[in-house]
């Protein structure tokens, strides 16, 4: 008996990830056959559901890819939306090819962080007493605003509150003479214009809430008079339509963090969530802080071990809110309700054993501090509905008061580093829940109450805090210096795959002083902060110059497996079809995690690119994938069954009939006379029918 060898086809194809193209080359029988080149598209993980593209060009763009709305940002980029997810894809895929284009890439969404507002009873207060936000007295800011107004020289700080907008129209901010705690380069980023109109629509409302007025007016409320805020409006109400909640990009929000960084701001508050964090972001970030301007975020309002962007970020002080039990809230048909009005004038007298977290508040590790946050009173635009109960409460709410605790040290010296801010805000922190930093409060909530300055006169001594003072008198009595840094506890992960981020949760860090003392210390910084090569081995930990290192292993990017994950729809064949990988789906995984899969859409360029014979058991496929500049060999079988062409039918028919039939009969007489009768009988019938074809 002689075995045939079975055959295969064989299809070679490249993938190359970056702009997401394979080079398919049909062979049959391990030779080529027509030769011909087939391209196709391979889907991307990408979440397109925004229907947004940021595209970056140097010159005007020409093509849009059937975007149905075009808008030009503040420093040139294109913001395009689309009808459909995949409309989106294809302009994505589309700009990727286009040699044009600088980059492209999927606009994320932002979300202001207010929970649901609030009502009070409406009737007339028979007294003079006026209401006014309890979380800044809580914090003791009225306090440092007295004393640092009556100095007579003051340098200016600026707040850059990136937000919905500011009403400058209000009659009060002429009455208390606070529009001139508007920094003129207030703006609108959208379009670069002076109308920053806290034009904000309430989500699931028609009418305008105003959360950028309220945010800023918090810090206006809660600083000296030295202190001003810029207002960068990010809200574009034109795009509310084309978005799912409201008219706020993360395009936005990083061209608001640069301007404020060309504008030599202090300060940065940010009371909004971003949906995810990214190298953009975090670059922007990264140079703000190296420009030594303090930002201070809000970390969410889900009730949930989790901190929102751009909050999670090390050198970004991550801010819960609190609420006081001073403040008694009742149900009213489904919205909260303050059952007495005089509760906000009692909460201003709220002291540590007061305050909890509130409902709303996100928590975690990352968390740095605690503000006031819940039933918050503030300013609201003259036409929002909120305008006769300006009140809001949020982690939106808790950012700007601690903005404000950060603008009030940085009024007794601008030039301190963000390390010593922190140190600072540190040292003025009362502990809640466990005893030192935990997930809920961080290190406490800023508290200025019964604050004196310092007047010992060391130069090192700035009123507020020093480190080093060697003045015996000196109020802080703080004359250790920094010694050295180390990190006491590894980080979770030390182990990475190329292109990989170094991520530092887990880590602690403890600086050392001359003095014998220590503590842990969270300002610190690291590199190298972007995509890991195999060539790091380690991270350098900084802290006012100190530094200590921790190794790492890089391991190259490798393919971890490739499997058919799913068959084509069709696996069996006659002998000379063509394949069809309709249906079929592999999925290459990498060994950091990553997933690409090529599904029946990206395969579809494969039909008609190989012809079946008899002996085909598989197709099998090959792929040469090249990942920044290396390559990554793949193979997979695709089983199939296959029908020969040529016709062979036997039909046998075969019929036997027997018949026998036999009689026999005796008869025997015997009366004196002798009888005998024999019969027999016998039949035999034989049909044979045979027929061949």
């Amino acid at each position: 008996m002689i075995k045939r060898k079975k055959r295969n086809i064989f299809i070679g194809a490249v993938i190359i990830c970056v702009i997401a193209v394979i080079t398919a080359t049909t062979l049959l029988n391990n030779k080529p056959d027509t030769g011909k080149n087939i391209k196709i598209s391979i889907k991307e993980n990408q979440d397109f559901s925004t229907k947004e593209l940021v595209v970056l060009s140097d010159t005007e763009l020409k093509e849009t890819y059937n975007a149905k709305t075009i808008k030009k940002t503040y420093y040139g980029k294109y913001i395009l939306f689309y009808e459909t997810e995949e409309a989106t894809e294809n302009a994505y895929n589309s700009f990727k090819n286009d040699t044009s284009i600088r980059d492209v890439y999927i606009e994320k969404s932002a979300e202001l962080l207010d929970t649901q507002l609030l009502t009070i009873k409406q009737y007339l207060l028979h007294d003079d007493t006026a209401f006014e936000g309890w979380g800044i007295y809580a914090m003791g800011l009225n306090e440092t605003q007295n004393i640092i107004n009556e100095k007579e020289q003051k340098e200016d700080v600026v707040v850059a509150v990136i937000d919905s907008g500011f009403d400058l129209s209000l009659d009060i901010l002429q009455e208390q003479n606070l529009l001139g705690r508007i920094d003129s380069n207030y703006i609108n980023i959208i379009d670069g214009s002076k109308n920053i109109a806290d034009d904000t629509i309430a989500y699931g409302t028609t009418e305008v809430e105003g959360h950028g007025t309220h945010v800023g007016a918090i810090i206006l409320d809660g600083t000296p008079d030295n202190v001003k805020i810029m207002p960068i409006k990010i809200d574009d109400q034109d795009l509310v339509s084309e978005r799912n909640r409201n008219g706020i990009g993360d395009t936005a929000v990083i061209e608001a963090i640069q301007y404020a960084i060309e504008k030599d701001v202090d300060i940065i508050n940010i009371s909004l969530a971003l949906s995810t964090g990214h190298e953009r972001l975090e670059a922007v970030i990264n140079e703000a802080i190296n420009n030594n301007i303090v930002i201070v975020a809000a970390i969410g309002n889900d009730n949930r071990e989790v901190i929102a962007y751009p909050a999670r970020y090390n050198n970004i002080i991550a801010v819960s809110a609190l609420t006081t039990n001073k403040i008694t809230l009742e149900d009213n048909n489904g919205k909260l309700k303050i059952a007495d009005p005089y509760d906000l004038i009692r909460a201003k007298e709220s002291t540590i054993d007061n305050l909890s977290l509130a409902y709303f508040s996100n928590y975690g590790n990352r968390v740095d501090f605690t503000a006031p946050g819940d039933v918050i009173l503030s300013l609201v635009p003259h036409n929002s509905y909120l305008i006769n109960v300006p009140i809001m409460g949020g982690t939106s709410q808790a950012a700007p008061h601690m903005a404000s605790a950060v603008a009030t040290i940085k009024s007794y010296n601008k030039n301190w580093t963000n390390d010593e801010i922190y140190e600072i805000l540190e040292y003025y922190a009362e502990d809640l829940g466990e005893t030192g930093k935990d997930k809920y409060y961080g290190n406490g909530m800023v508290s200025f109450k019964s604050f004196e300055e310092c007047t010992c006169g060391c130069e090192e001594c700035k009123e507020i805090y020093c480190s080093g003072c060697t003045c015996n008198d000196c109020l802080y009595g703080n004359t250790a210096n920094l010694d050295y840094i180390r990190v006491t506890t590894m980080p979770n992960k030390t182990k990475y795959v190329e292109g990989q981020v170094f991520d530092n949760e887990g880590m602690v860090v403890t600086a050392y002083y001359d003095d014998g003392s220590s503590r842990e210390i969270t300002t610190y910084t690291y590199s190298p902060i972007g995509i890991l090569q195999t060539t790091d081995t380690e991270v350098i930990v900084t802290y006012k110059a100190k530094q200590d290192t921790i190794n790492i292993e890089v391991e190259e990017l490798k393919i971890e497996s490739v499997v058919l994950t799913k068959e084509p729809d069709k696996v069996v064949y006659d002998e000379g079809e063509y394949f069809d990988p309709t249906g079929m789906e592999i999925t290459i995984t990498f060994n950091n995690g990553n997933v690409i899969e090529l599904k029946d859409e990206n395969l579809s360029a494969l039909t008609n690119s190989a012809v079946v014979d008899q002996e085909t058991t598989y197709i099998h496929i090959e792929m040469t994938m090249e990942i920044q500049g290396a390559s990554y060999d793949v193979e997979v079988d695709v089983p199939i069954t296959v029908s020969s062409a040529e016709i062979n039918t036997n039909t046998n028919t075969t019929t036997n009939t027997n018949t026998n039939t036999s009689t026999n009969t005796t008869t025997n007489t015997n009366t004196n006379t002798n009888t005998n009768t024999t019969t027999n009988t016998t039949t035999n019938t034989n049909t044979n029918t045979s027929t061949n074809t």
